[in-house]
């Protein structure tokens, strides 16, 4: 700026610029300072101008006025105002002091500025090809537009530059500071940045094809959009660094630290990373075919969506890493150590994934056909939803894993370890899972059709919602499995171990499940119609709201079993029976067999008889409610049969005895015919012996009726008796039916005393018959 000055002064008056006195200057009577420590230009005034050459506002001013008003050594030319100048004959400003100076449009190529103090000088749109700036000081110079190739920056001090749009082509910038400088969209193809130090600069959009920033510093610079084809990064620091879309095709990126680095959408095809550090860095929808990763650290890397199609990395350490939507179709990943990583949605498909840990990773959704998992350990594994059909995972240990929603279909998983797995929603459909370990296991709504499962263990699964139609569970052991709402529809379950599971609202519609074990059993709502349970142990199994109809329980042990609101039919069977006969059940067809049997199949604390009373009694009921009353009547005679039986066994004969008369006069109430029988025989016994005990008369003509003990055995005596025993049958129909005629009475003692007892038989014969009559019409 201007000041007082004299007429033979240039006056710029200007605050002492830092450096001022870093140096020894030649030019030290050209300046003066004053008191408010400013400094005042004394050099004389250029042609008509106020100021000298250095500091006159005038475009294109003549260099050979320049090289004259040079002083020869370091000098110092502060705010220097040389727009537009084109220094065609080389000039030296090596040393020279030019912070803030205007340099801009120059053509600097012969200006040798080699260790210069350029501070906040304004270089853009110079044209500086070839130009000497080594350990030049460039801090917060103004760069942009400058025109660079070949220039010669190597050791120069550009911290906070502004050299956006500036063309370095093949500048040599090694061991240049270049940080928080700005450098987007500048063209540094073929720079030589060995060891430069490009901290926090802006590099995005910038050409940097095949640059050489060998060990340089580019930690968190923004390389963005950056085209780094062929560049050489070998062993350069790019932690936290920005090469988000960044071209690195060819890229020499060998030993390069870019831990926690944005590598997202970047290319690095053919490039080499080999021994890299790529802990935690981004790499989501990077393109990685072809790239040379040997070495290279990807723990806890985010590979999500990144293509690493055929990509080695055998003994790879991911752990942690997400690769979820990243595609590796092909890839070589055996003996890679995968814990812990995010592979969701992954296309692993041809992969060779043996041996390697994958160990609480996360693989769902993933695309496993074809894969090789041979010696893959897959602890808590999360595969949910994964496609794993027609892949060999025999013998694998996949406890606790979790493969719900999983596409199984044709897998091989004979003998694995699948207990505690999470299995819900898979498909298993033509799937081997014999002699596999699916204890605890989750299979909810899992698909199981023409599903192998020979010798599996699936004690205490739960299957509820399972499709498992036509599958064959003979005799597996189910104990404590939850089977509620599965589709068991024709499933072969004969002598199948199902004590204590819990089979509510499932579908067992025709299941084959002769000699089953279902003690304690929850079969409530169950559908069972024409299901096949002869054999089965039933005991405490509760089939509340079941569907039984047209099933058969023949020969089943149903003691102590709940039907409430069970639905049966006349096509229900429970024992075994006919058009003249109806079986028993097994308690009472076989006692001798149940006390021999397993104790754990029965309570030896009620014998047989009492189990059998028992059944009858609640399968009594269960008929009545279900309107089948000719049933109802065979239940009630059967247990009061048992009980008969068991009153002998108990050595109770008193109640034997009544039991037996009760079968024998109305067959336990249920008989008109054994009742009617009765009532004749009683009439037949009363009107024999009348004649011969004391006989009776007629009350008209007094005239008795009297038979001698010993009859007339010839053929006119017998005849000259009937008229006599006619009338002793009329006497005993009359006394027993109570009519009371009065025409007859008896006249011995012992004629009396039988017509009492005839009385008093006929009227409780009488009352039986209106108490079976009653029975009948209540049903």
């Amino acid at each position: 700026m201007a000041t007082d000055k004299s007429a033979d002064q240039c006056g710029y008056r200007l605050p002492k610029p830092r450096g001022w006195d870093s140096k020894e200057f030649v030019d030290g009577a050209q300046w003066t300072e004053t008191g408010s420590g400013d400094v005042v230009c004394l050099r004389p005034p250029w042609e008509d101008s106020e100021n000298c050459i250095w500091h006159a506002e005038t475009k294109n001013k003549p260099v050979d006025g320049l090289i004259s008003a040079r002083s020869d050594g370091p000098e110092r030319l502060p705010k220097a105002y040389l727009v537009g100048t084109k220094f065609d004959i080389p000039i030296s400003l090596s040393n020279c002091l030019l912070g803030g100076s205007n340099l801009s449009g120059s053509y600097l190529k012969f200006v040798d500025l080699s260790r210069a103090g350029l501070k906040d000088v304004d270089l853009s749109g110079s044209d500086l090809e070839d130009a000497h700036l080594s350990e030049s000081d460039l801090k917060d110079a103004d760069l942009s537009g400058a025109y660079l190739r070949n220039a010669d920056l190597s050791g120069a001090d550009l911290k906070d530059a502004n050299l956006s749009e500036s063309e370095p082509q093949f500048a040599y910038m090694s061991e240049a500071n270049l940080r928080r400088a700005d450098l987007s969209e500048a063209d540094l193809g073929g720079a030589d940045l060995l060891e430069a130090d490009l901290r926090r600069t802006d590099l995005s959009g910038t050409d940097l094809a095949e640059a050489n920033l060998l060990m340089a510093d580019l930690r968190r610079a923004d390389l963005s959009e950056a085209d780094l084809a062929e560049a050489n990064l070998s062993e350069a620091d790019l932690a936290e660094a920005n090469l988000s879309g960044a071209n690195l095709r060819r890229a020499d990126l060998s030993r390069a630290d870019l831990v926690e680095a944005n590598l997202s959408g970047a290319n690095f095809r053919m490039a080499s990373l080999s021994g890299a550090d790529l802990r935690r860095a981004d790499l989501p929808g990077a393109y990685l075919r072809e790239t040379a990763l040997s070495d290279a650290n990807l723990e806890e890397t985010n590979l999500s969506g990144a293509d690493l199609g055929n990509a080695d990395l055998s003994n790879f350490h991911l752990a942690g890493a997400d690769l979820s939507g990243a595609d590796l179709e092909g890839a070589d990943l055996s003996r890679a150590n995968l814990e812990e990583a995010n592979l969701s949605e992954t296309n692993l498909r041809k992969v060779d994934l043996s041996g390697a840990g994958l160990e609480e990773a996360n693989l769902s959704g993933v695309y496993l056909r074809e894969t090789d998992l041979s010696n893959v350990s897959v602890v808590g594994t999360n595969l949910s939803g994964a496609d794993l059909g027609n892949t060999d995972l025999s013998n694998f240990h996949l406890a606790g894993a979790d493969l719900s929603g999983a596409d199984l279909e044709g897998a091989d998983l004979s003998r694995a370890n699948l207990e505690e797995a999470n299995l819900s929603g898979a498909n298993f459909r033509m799937t081997s899972l014999s002699g596999a370990d699916l204890r605890r296991a989750d299979l909810p709504g899992a698909y199981l059709r023409e599903t192998a499962l020979s010798d599996a263990n699936l004690e205490e699964t739960n299957l509820s919602g399972a499709d498992l139609g036509n599958a064959d569970l003979s005799n597996f052991h189910l104990a404590g499995a939850d089977l509620s709402g599965a589709d068991l529809k024709e499933a072969d379950l004969s002598g199948t171990d199902l004590g204590e599971a819990n089979l509510s609202g499932t579908n067992l519609r025709e299941a084959d499940m002769p000699n089953a074990n279902l003690t304690d059993a929850d079969l409530s709502t169950a559908i069972l119609r024409d299901a096949i349970l002869r054999g089965a142990t039933l005991e405490d199994a509760v089939l509340s709201a079941a569907k039984c109809r047209g099933a058969n329980f023949r020969n089943a042990r149903l003691y102590q079993t709940v039907f409430r609101d069970t639905r049966i039919n006349s096509a229900t069977q429970f024992v075994k029976q006919g058009d003249d006969f109806f079986g028993k059940c097994v308690y009472e067809h076989s006692p001798a067999e149940i006390l021999a049997s397993d104790k754990e199949t029965f309570d030896y604390d009620v014998h047989p008889y009492e189990a059998a009373a028992w059944t009858y009694r609640r399968l009594q009921s269960l008929h009545e409610e279900n309107a089948l009353s000719g049933r109802t009547r065979q239940f009630h005679i059967r247990k009061e049969e048992v009980q008969r039986k068991n009153h002998c066994r108990e050595q109770n004969y008193s109640q034997w005895a009544i039991a037996s008369f009760s079968k024998w006069l109305t067959n336990y109430g249920e008989s008109f015919k054994r009742l009617f029988l009765g009532w004749v025989t009683t009439i037949m016994f009363f009107g024999l012996l009348y004649p011969f005990l004391g006989g009776f008369a007629a009350d008209s003509t007094n005239e008795s009726y009297r038979l001698q003990l010993t009859l007339n055995p010839s053929v006119s005596g017998i005849f000259e008796s009937l008229p006599i025993l006619a009338q002793s049958i009329y006497f005993s129909i009359i006394t027993f039916t109570t009519i009371g005629y009065g025409d007859l009475y008896p006249t011995g003692l012992l004629s009396k005393a039988l017509v009492g007892l005839e009385s008093l038989a006929g009227g409780l014969l009488i009352a039986l018959f209106v108490f079976v009559l009653g029975r009948r019409v209540a049903r």
